[in-house]
């Protein structure tokens, strides 16, 4: 087998189980299976969070899947938008952390749709289908 660089290398779309990763642990070179790559033992996720104090529109963020928002005051009427470019697999999804809100929604086709009185703990995920263009609910 000769030296090749990274960008040399074929692509592969779909890694299985048993293929491995080189990796570096410790300053050594190692390998690592697909299988054991993906095993979450500790998952940390970048979250957005938001303070609602007025009825307004409020666009989720673009780069970051969970949203959370704090509605500081009940009965308020929330339109909310997803991003505007999603990808093919993209989350996108939101909790409410208090009071209730009555959630309208923008930016995409929702199924089942989130739309209505929602109190706290409330939580949705989606996952977008780029051929149908719709959000769908995911868990």
């Amino acid at each position: 087998m000769s030296d090749k660089k990274i960008s040399q290398l074929d692509a592969v779309t779909v890694a299985l189980n048993a293929d491995e990763l080189a990796i570096v642990n410790a300053g050594i070179t190692k390998k690592i299976s697909i299988a054991n790559f993906k095993k979450v033992a500790l998952q940390i996720v970048d979250q957005n969070f938001v303070t609602v104090p007025t009825t307004q529109t409020l666009a989720l963020s673009t780069t970051t899947s969970t949203n959370t928002l704090d509605i500081t005051n009940p009965g308020l009427t929330v339109t909310i938008t997803f991003p505007p470019a999603p990808v093919d697999g993209q989350v996108c999804g939101f909790a409410i952390l208090t009071n209730t809100a009555t959630l309208a929604s923008s930016g995409g086709v929702f199924k089942p749709v989130f739309t209505a009185a929602r109190g706290p703990g409330f939580v949705v995920r989606y996952v977008y289908n780029t051929a149908q263009n719709i959000w769908y609910l995911t868990t």
